[in-house]
């Protein structure tokens, strides 16, 4: 359906029939509207980008209750997706058509602060992973405790879990019970910590990794 945009004897916009109506260099125009457009195909490279793309944008996506903190510097901008797309673009290939990861590389933050150290699987059963790391000075700044963050990220990339400020980074210390969605599975975990109300990279750090298998 065409829009009138100056009455009855102006121009329109939008495809009535089989014209079409557009703006160009000031005129008001119309043109036939073609039977059918041909699509142009893509070059496998451009392909391959594209997966690329698409991979990247939906672990940013799914994990955007963690990816809004960690990339904390255009939030005025609401830019986070795009922050998270650019930061794991370079760890994603696509080989035989197949998306591969380099998981230990992905990104959950940009943070200017040191990583968690030795964040690491302490003790595990059926049921339980014990998350531990080692303490750290820039756990309380400017007499506030930082808060750990923290991603389950499936090895067929089907399933991730978030958890937002789970624990204090001081406690060393975080019990992560096993659902049925992570058992019999390699499951990445990855892990920053900020202030509660961190608005800048300045009071976020860097993502740290660490890998187990759930015992089915």
């Amino acid at each position: 359906m065409g829009v009138l945009r100056k009455g009855i004897l102006g121009g329109f916009s939008g495809k009535t029939g089989s014209v079409v109506g557009v703006r160009y260099r000031n005129n008001d125009i119309i043109r036939s509207h073609p039977e059918w457009i041909k699509k142009k195909r893509r070059s496998p490279r451009v392909k391959r980008h594209c997966d690329r793309f698409g991979a990247a944008a939906r672990f940013v996506s799914n994990a955007r209750s963690l990816a809004r903190i960690g990339f904390v510097e255009n939030r005025a901008s609401r830019n986070f997706l795009n922050d998270g797309i650019a930061a794991n673009l370079s760890n994603i290939k696509v080989v035989d058509g197949q998306i591969e990861m380099d998981f230990p590389q992905l990104k959950l933050s940009q943070g200017k602060l040191p990583i968690i150290d030795r964040f690491r699987v302490e003790e595990q059963s059926t049921e339980r992973l014990l998350l531990v790391w080692d303490r750290n000075d820039n756990f309380n700044i400017d007499g506030e405790a930082c808060m750990i963050h923290l991603l389950v990220y499936r090895d067929d990339m089907c399933y991730l879990k978030c958890y937002r400020s789970k624990v204090k980074a001081s406690d060393l210390r975080f019990e992560l019970s096993l659902t049925d969605d992570m058992q019999g599975h390699k499951l990445h975990l990855y892990a920053f910590y900020s202030l509660p109300d961190a608005q800048t990279n300045d009071h976020i750090s860097a993502t740290s990794y660490t890998h187990c298998s759930a015992i089915p």
